[in-house]
């Protein structure tokens, strides 16, 4: 066999001539010609939003990142399932690398690869210094875990709130790293026990002692409202009002003169 129309390397469009000979000056007919077809262009775009910079190829976990092949041709991805579509988008746990294969009309194939870097979140955690649990008036430090920014539910700011919440109130913190990777804490709940109040009514004769435990065990002899301050099953302030009615004892003389008896 000869071949002609080769040049060095070989140009898209090349056509190659192979010519069989049997003997001397004989040649068989007819010949065989190939044609040299350019491989498919094979190019990845990367859009994501997640991160430090958008579309750079980095992403937080849990975020998305869409990769658009270009190409002319049909597309395979080395995804699992695969898919065929020009543009794919990806969520992965950790750092993956994406393969494209394009064909052409000919047959022909090139490949592209894009990695797509997945930084982990932070930790976000909330350590009180102290009990969650007081009267009202009370208050606790909660401190977020390590990170480069803070957002709390009560719009704070910094790594550490101190709190004093007039009614139960539960708090969240949102850490972000240097990555701009965020993540939510579960609620801190601080709970807040309220003062209590309560009533004694009571009506006597010439004096009344009111008894503990609500009462102050004093011993009055006058009409009025009276106020003794106990604790209550939280450990917190109860007032309790006595409303007191004192009634005083009369005496009668009677004089009388009888002969015999008297009824």
């Amino acid at each position: 066999w000869s071949l002609t129309g080769i040049t060095t390397p070989l140009a898209v469009g090349n056509i190659l001539t192979a010519t069989a000979q049997l003997g001397t000056n004989c040649e068989s007919a007819p010949s065989a010609t190939a044609t040299v077809v350019a491989l498919p262009t094979a190019s990845i775009a990367i859009t994501d939003a997640s991160g430090t910079t958008p579309i750079d190829g980095t992403i937080c976990n849990g975020a998305s990142a869409t990769l658009t092949a270009s190409g002319t041709g049909t597309y395979s991805w080395n995804t699992s399932p695969v898919q065929t579509t020009a543009s794919i988008t990806v969520s992965p746990d950790s750092t993956t690398t994406y393969t494209v294969t394009i064909t052409n009309a000919s047959g022909c194939t090139n490949t592209e690869q894009s990695t797509i870097t997945v930084n982990q979140l932070p930790t976000a955690t909330i350590t009180p210094d102290g009990a969650t649990t007081f009267c009202q008036g009370g208050s606790v430090t909660l401190t977020a875990s390590a990170g480069s920014s803070y957002s709390w539910s009560n719009g704070a700011d910094t790594q550490s709130i101190t709190v004093s919440p007039s009614s139960t109130t539960s708090y969240t913190v949102q850490v972000t790293d240097t990555n701009s990777c965020s993540a939510s804490s579960l609620p801190t709940t601080v709970t807040v026990n309220v003062p209590t109040t309560g009533t004694t009514t009571a009506t006597a004769c010439d004096s009344y002692t009111w008894a503990a435990p609500l009462g102050n065990n004093t011993n009055y002899t006058v009409s009025g409202s009276f106020t003794n301050e106990t604790t209550n099953a939280n450990g917190c302030q109860h007032i309790q009002t006595l409303i007191l009615t004192i009634n005083s004892s009369t005496s009668n003389t009677t004089t009388a003169t009888a002969c015999d008896t008297y009824t």
